[in-house]
């Protein structure tokens, strides 16, 4: 699945630690999300203004995998603003 991705993005495939991190990320969406279809979907198409209206994929390719996982454990604690 997390293949397919890359696939359709080939411009972070060469990122170290890609799929990894992929799978990181979904499995910390989903867990905000309940939703594993929306987790994948989010990450390819949200645009989040805390990155600079980046997608959470191009914030992973940007190297920031850990700040995107700190985002998201801070909305699933209830953090608003």
């Amino acid at each position: 699945m997390h293949r397919d991705i890359l696939a359709d993005h080939p411009e972070f495939a060469a990122t170290p630690g890609i799929v990894e991190n992929i799978e990181r990320v979904v499995a910390a969406a989903e867990a905000v999300s309940g939703n594993h279809d929306g987790a994948l979907e989010w990450l390819t198409k949200a645009s989040l203004a805390t990155f600079d209206g980046k997608t959470p994929l191009a914030v992973i390719g940007d190297g920031r995998t850990d700040d995107l996982l700190h985002y998201l454990a801070s909305i699933e604690s209830g953090y608003v603003g």
